[in-house]
């Protein structure tokens, strides 16, 4: 099969909707027994250095290689949209596309009404919604480094800039890091007046994600033992033999996660560390948690050492999931994922809940559901595909649905309520409906088979689902973006009522649900599509659709005016990348500025460029 564009890398998709009874190709297991957490994945202190030092050693050890430990890879990020609230002052605004409500996502653009905040080409902008004017703006790159992309993260008139590193140096505050530090680096920027950089942090690892409630922010990093292996070893043995030598004389510090917060360095504790019972010494993973009111020193971190790839959260509940043999080239049969779960209810550093694990890897966090006590998880396995059920306070298995998507892999996954929704493709998109109201009974009720795949799926309304990916052959061949509206109301009969479809075409709101936008008040939605033509490709503009309660239907598209480059390192791009709804206009987003929009006719309100 041959996908195009950012498809590419799409394997397979069928579209499995998770509300229980029908024997398509899904099997029930009787309920699991709720059994306490297996101790292998339960976590514990660790009474000291002495004995953490002795521990990571020993298990480093055992899965160093010639060539050294298993590279660090950041983690992709995977990322429903929440009306702001109204005011009298402050307009109707969309916010980024999260997966749980009042739990905020970093993203390139933020708006909380009366503002609009970017990050491109290195500079920070404000833009008053009112006066559709930039207020005010701060360069945090040099320009040589204009092609630095960084997220953001908002709460009153604070904005926390997440670089994800790279080689990446803050241009306000270079003094207060470490020349060519490369590893994510975070910058408080006050936004009241003239935009000012207030505080800096740089820390050693890989960004997995970071989450926002209120004003507190919890931030993921994935570090490995900062241990420098010799490279003269032609013989493989001998190299294995010196790599595992060199481990064994490792201090202390090689493992301890280190931050730096303007200009003062500091590692976590020992204190602070905890560990499961069976864990690989090769990675680590801490949650860096501040207040962006009170800044970054307002809580100590936390490290446990194991590896993650994943971060779902709730407004009580930080999970982190980790899967080793993709992590570490372990041949553990069957492949698992690991979950752990921490309590951040209140404002400071989290709390260690529960561990557990389930059978199969994670897509991404729309994999993770947690809902009335319960934590669901849709993984792929080696030869299918199923949705566990888990005790949220202890992470124990109490029930599952397995033998979904028989030789396909998870592609999507959205869990709305007593029901979720998850997407595997082959060749054709089978649609399953599973009833996931008895925790421990879950049962396949109905399905419906299509042609391509959803891989972004989004509520709009009442039994109603949108799906979001490519068109396909009855042989599996992608042919061009495809919007699609399902009727799940009755479990029992999935049905699809109305499709829109682009030729050769793709979006990002493919792999990126935070490029999606879905305006319910007025049904319309928008996605940046990128589409090929005689030239090969053209610039990404925005593709704007209106959804009812049957149909879908093309009201237009929008695009950003050209600008020739001018010899500059990284020339703007006029590829649109974020949609925005304010009050009665459309803003959306470019390396080039921002266009305002009617919403009614889509007439060009305002250009309001960056350059």
């Amino acid at each position: 099969m041959k996908n195009v564009g950012r498809a590419a890398w799409a394997l397979t998709a069928c579209l499995l909707v998770v509300t229980g009874c029908s024997e398509s190709r899904a099997k029930t297991a009787p309920a699991a027994p709720s059994l306490e957490l297996d101790s292998k994945v339960k976590l514990v202190a660790y009474t000291g250095c002495d004995q953490m030092l002795t521990d990571l050693r020993t298990a480093a050890a055992k899965h160093v290689t010639a060539w050294g430990l298993w590279p660090i890879v950041p983690a992709a990020m995977n990322r429903e949209d929440v009306a702001g609230k109204s005011t009298t002052d402050v307009p109707d605004h969309s916010t980024t596309n999260v997966n749980e409500a009042g739990v905020d996502e970093p993203d390139l653009v933020k708006t909380d009404g009366k503002r609009v905040i970017t990050f491109s080409q290195g500079v920070l902008r404000v833009v008053d919604t009112a006066t559709r004017k930039v207020t005010g703006s701060l360069r945090l790159v040099p320009k040589a480094q204009s092609w630095a992309q960084a997220d953001l993260l908002i709460s009153g008139d604070r904005a926390l800039v997440l670089f994800q590193g790279g080689g990446i140096v803050p241009f306000g505050a270079v003094a207060k890091m470490p020349a060519g530090y490369d590893g994510p680096q975070y910058v408080l920027v006050d936004l009241a007046g003239t935009p000012k950089v207030i505080s800096t942090m740089s820390v050693r690892g890989a960004y997995v994600d970071a989450r926002q409630v209120g004003s507190t922010v919890r931030v993921v990093v994935r570090s490995v033992p900062e241990i420098a292996f010799s490279s003269t070893w032609k013989n493989e043995k001998k190299a294995l033999k010196a790599n595992r030598e060199t481990i064994m004389a490792a201090p202390i510090e090689a493992w301890q996660p280190q931050y730096t917060i303007d200009g003062a360095t500091s590692r976590v504790g020992c204190d602070r560390i905890s560990h499961p019972d069976a864990y690989t010494g090769t990675s680590l993973l801490t949650v860096y948690t501040f207040d962006l009111a009170a800044g970054f020193n307002s809580a100590p971190p936390i490290s446990v050492a194991a590896d993650g790839d994943t971060v779902y959260g709730t407004a009580t509940s930080l999970y982190v999931t980790s899967n080793p043999s993709w992590w570490i080239q372990a041949d553990k049969d069957p492949e698992t994922t690991e979950i752990h779960r921490f309590d951040v209810s209140t404002p400071g550093s989290p709390t260690y809940v529960a561990s557990g694990e389930v059978p199969g890897r994670l897509l991404n966090q729309y994999s993770l559901s947690e809902y009335e006590g319960h934590l669901r998880v849709a993984t792929t396995g080696p030869k299918d595909s199923g949705v566990y059920v888990l005790d949220a306070a202890r992470l124990a298995r109490l029930g599952q649905v397995t033998g979904l998507g028989h030789g396909e892999r998870i592609y999507s996954v959205r869990f709305i309520g007593y029901a979720g929704y998850v997407v595997s493709f082959r060749q054709v998109d089978p649609l399953y409906t599973i009833d996931l109201r008895d925790p421990g009974k879950p049962a396949v009720t109905g399905e419906l088979e299509l042609t391509g795949y959803s891989a972004y799926l989004h509520p709009s309304g009442d039994g109603r689902l949108l799906g979001i990916g490519q068109e396909a052959t009855a042989k599996g061949r992608t042919l061009g973006t495809q919007v699609s509206l399902f009727d799940v109301a009755d479990p029992a009969h999935p049905k699809i009522l109305s499709r829109y479809v682009k030729q050769d075409s793709t979006t990002d709101a493919e792999w990126d649900p935070h490029a999606f936008l879905y305006w319910p008040k007025s049904g319309l939605a928008m996605v940046p599509l990128v589409t090929w033509g005689k030239n090969w490709s053209e610039p990404t503009k925005a593709l704007v659709l209106h959804v009812t309660d049957d149909a879908i239907t093309e009201v237009g598209t929008i695009t950003h005016p050209w600008v020739e480059p001018h010899g500059e390192f990284a020339p703007p791009d006029p590829s649109i990348k974020r949609c925005l709804i304010i009050g009665d206009t459309m803003w959306t987003v470019s390396d080039l500025g921002l266009r305002v929009t009617d919403s009614a006719t889509l007439a060009q309100k305002a250009w309001i460029p960056f350059h």
